[in-house]
């Protein structure tokens, strides 16, 4: 059953900011998946609102470029660049740790269960697989979120922003030192760490959370 429709208090005129990759992934939890038509639909009948942005990376591809035309076609302003692929050699990685305990733990399996030879297979398997490497996708808009709340900073008394990202408690807490009032829509289980903690040292400075998960009326 959907949650019903509300509307937020917004004081004075109000600036969206989607991080969308921020919001992707923590759809994975939520058993449903945002439709971003009903989603602008619902921000911009908020009438102070007067500026919603989304924030995501693109990839040379045509899926991709649709993907973000669509976007722009239900009316948001879409701020985009290239996604980039690292290489990543696993052998310098956090899987570094997860391969020797896979190790371990076979070599203290009795060898009626796993034979030497197999153990040995094992091990120069997975040495040759530390040795490679991955392409791994690259593409962190934090940047441009800040520089769009700073370049609009004197214009807007309200800044809402779906992002659940501890690297934006730096900004969030210089905007509310400054009177604005900030709305975080994100998962409380995905909210940073950073975000939290601050609330700890200053709790009567500390945004408004709109828990993403409650949002059903916004789901596809």
């Amino acid at each position: 059953m959907q949650e019903p429709e509300f509307k937020l208090i917004i004081k004075g005129k109000a600036i969206v900011l989607i991080d969308w990759a921020n919001i992707r992934n923590q759809q994975e939890k939520l058993g449903w998946e945002v439709d971003l038509n009903l989603l602008y639909k619902w921000i911009s009948s908020h009438e102070e609102v007067e500026k919603i942005q989304f924030f995501y990376g693109h990839r040379n591809t045509e899926k991709s470029r649709e993907f973000l035309e669509k976007v722009a076609s239900f009316g948001y302003e879409v701020i985009t660049k290239e996604v980039k692929y690292m290489d990543l050699v696993l052998d310098n990685s956090s899987f570094k740790k997860k391969a020797k305990e896979i190790q371990e733990f076979v070599e203290n399996l009795p060898d009626k269960i796993v034979d030497k030879e197999l153990k040995n297979n094992l091990e120069h398997s997975l040495r040759k697989i530390m040795q490679s490497s991955v392409k791994i996708p690259k593409c962190d808009l934090d940047a441009e979120i800040v520089t769009e709340i700073m370049k609009n900073f004197a214009g807007f008394q309200t800044i809402i922003l779906f992002s659940g990202d501890g690297d934006f408690a730096y900004t969030i807490k210089e905007c509310l030192n400054n009177d604005k009032w900030v709305y975080i829509v994100s998962n409380y289980y995905s909210l940073g760490r950073e975000i939290i903690e601050f609330k700890k040292q200053d709790p009567e400075l500390y945004p408004r959370i709109i828990n993403l998960k409650n949002l059903t009326f916004l789901s596809t």
